[in-house]
């Protein structure tokens, strides 16, 4: 993202005034976006407008500010709303095929815009951003009236989004490259591999001892013969999600892997802290209280992690900066352990390579804390009569690494 360096372009031309006209503004845009006036006059003229709230044609660093803060957080609605409106030049609510098409002449080839909007085009597949936009249209306008509106922008926009092909519920903490969209009322629609649908759709008549301990799914269902799973956005209502993903169990190989793949991941799990462990982070992302915003580890800085660093690893999540949450810690144990005793108990699935998702509110206004258990593409029913033993060694392991990080807390 170039966010720092709009910012220094903003400061270096309005130094003296502390405010741009429309025509200062579009060499902010010029030196950050790429973009020119004789190619993208109606489109600057659209950003120009929607970052000039008070309509007095300029820009002041507040409003500039507060515009380029929504395209470059993470709260996905936010800046759904903004680029929806980026699109509709004309304010009228929708978006034409011609208004994106300006907007496509605006990005094509052009991915430092791209990657600052958050919208990515496959230049290769196309021949010219005409072809692109029909391409486009035809596929978000779903009732066919010549016109893209929010709610249809918001399901296709995953599909071109350059964070959200990347994302997963764990609100870009890692995970496979699993499209979904936002939708209203705290939910997302995510699509899902054909062995995860299978088990969602069980939940209801096999396996109903497991809806206390993943998302909530309010529909399972093929769309063009494409999986999708609609569930709870577990990170809804929180103001400063702070997300941790750990992959729990001693193997992520499944059952009917086949044994040279199941090799390569025994190998893969070994330099890991999977077989050590039984746990494996994937990702987190933690506000910091003395940064005002948010630190990010992915999953390089996860495989790199090592039996004698991670509970220091660990209690990074629980770290805003000025002290260890230790009040989250708290509220987690109860939900960790309510989760063991299904396991002590469980003799019907074994789940290998699926994680426990953890969310807390880094406002410390919010006190509460969601835990879930995510992904489930090895799923097999137990017919040994045995125990997931190595689901039970991550999550007791667990357990006693964060009473360990309560406990120092108190000496």
């Amino acid at each position: 993202m170039a966010e720092h360096s709009a910012e220094n372009w903003f400061e270096k031309i309005s130094a003296e005034k502390k405010t741009l006209t429309k025509e200062e503004f579009d060499v902010v845009l010029k030196n950050t976006l790429h973009l020119e006036r004789s190619t993208s006059g109606k489109f600057l003229d659209r950003i120009f407008e929607l970052f000039d709230k008070n309509k007095n044609g300029q820009v002041k660093p507040s409003e500039f500010a507060n515009g380029f803060k929504v395209l470059t957080s993470n709260d996905v609605a936010q800046k759904l709303e903004l680029l929806f409106k980026f699109f509709d030049i004309d304010g009228d609510g929708k978006i034409n095929v011609d208004e994106f098409k300006q907007v496509a002449h605006s990005l094509w080839k052009n991915k430092s815009a791209q990657q600052n909007l958050d919208f990515k085009i496959d230049e290769s597949l196309y021949a010219d951003h005409e072809r692109y936009a029909d391409k486009f249209f035809s596929e978000a306008d779903t009732n066919k009236d010549k016109f893209v509106d929010f709610s249809e922008f918001k399901v296709i926009y995953p599909k071109y989004a350059w964070k959200a092909q990347t994302t997963t519920i764990a609100n870009q903490t890692g995970g496979h490259a699993d499209a979904f969209a936002i939708l209203e009322g705290g939910k997302i629609m995510k699509r899902v591999g054909k062995a995860e649908f299978e088990f969602y759709k069980k939940v209801p008549t096999h396996y109903p001892y497991m809806k206390p301990f993943i998302p909530d799914a309010s529909n399972v269902e093929e769309r063009d013969g494409k999986p999708y799973v609609t569930m709870g956005d577990l990170t809804y209502g929180l103001k400063k999600p702070c997300v941790l993903d750990i992959k729990v169990g001693t193997t992520t190989s499944g059952e009917d892997a086949p044994p040279e793949k199941r090799e390569a991941m025994r190998k893969k799990d070994e330099k890991s802290t999977t077989v050590s462990l039984g746990l494996r982070f994937t990702g987190m992302k933690v506000y910091r209280e003395d940064k005002d915003g948010f630190e990010k580890f992915g999953k390089d800085w996860g495989k790199d992690i090592k039996d004698d660093t991670f509970v220091s690893s660990l209690k990074l999540f629980f770290d805003n900066g000025k002290e260890i949450r230790n009040d989250v810690i708290k509220a987690f144990l109860p939900k960790l352990d309510a989760l063991l005793e299904f396991f002590n108990k469980n003799t019907h699935l074994r789940f290998y390579s699926s994680s426990i998702l953890f969310l807390y509110d880094g406002d410390k206004s919010n006190p509460e804390v969601r835990l879930k258990m995510i992904d489930f593409a090895h799923v097999f029913e137990i017919k040994d009569s045995g125990k997931d033993e190595g689901y039970l060694i991550g999550l007791n392991n667990l357990i006693k690494f964060m009473k360990q990080i309560a406990d120092e807390k108190k000496s």
